[in-house]
């Protein structure tokens, strides 16, 4: 059985993989669960992919994208052009 360490790193490797194919992927926390990870990591509770991506965001590697308040959390690799997002 992996360690809660070694399931986060599994994940944060997913979402580089998924990145370095889809540089312009943008998701919620749910989407990138749902179709960003392999099959065996797709099951992993919500709290341990924001912990992969806060691990990511950290590295500088992904980021949370601007989004209209109110509305639920998008995070997109790093690089991606940032766009406005009007009220």
């Amino acid at each position: 059985m992996q360690s809660r360490v070694e399931v986060v790193q599994c994940i944060a490797d997913d979402i580089q993989h998924w990145l370095a194919r889809n540089p312009d992927a943008a998701d919620t926390p749910e989407g990138i669960r749902d179709f960003w990870l392999s099959e065996k990591n797709g099951s992993q509770p919500r709290e341990l992919v924001l912990e992969a991506l806060n691990q990511l965001a950290t590295l500088g590697i992904v980021r949370e994208a601007a989004q209209r308040q109110g509305m639920p959390s998008i995070h997109c690799g790093a690089s991606r052009r940032q766009v406005r997002i009007e009220n």
